[in-house]
């Protein structure tokens, strides 16, 4: 099956975490924007998001570790602050 360009875009509504799902065919998830997000470990427990994904993180509070941790799935993630 070939994965559709799809993408999640919940910016500037306050969103704290991310609720756990399995998400499947998704490839961009931006969730820039939202101060207030500090836990992604939903999203490192999902098994549908991984290699060939995207995560943008900018202007979050999801730290670095976290950001990583995701990026050792596979996930390339942009976020502010972290190399």
């Amino acid at each position: 099956m070939q994965r559709a360009e799809l993408g999640i875009r919940p910016m500037r509504y306050g969103l704290r975490f991310v609720v756990p799902a399995v998400i499947t065919s998704l490839m961009n998830l931006f969730l820039s924007s939202n101060s207030d997000l500090t836990d992604v470990q939903p999203l490192h427990d999902n098994t549908g998001l991984g290699a060939g994904d995207r995560a943008y993180l900018q202007s979050t509070s999801v730290s670095c570790g976290d950001a990583a941790m995701l990026g050792d799935k596979g996930v390339t993630v942009r976020s502010t602050g972290c190399p």
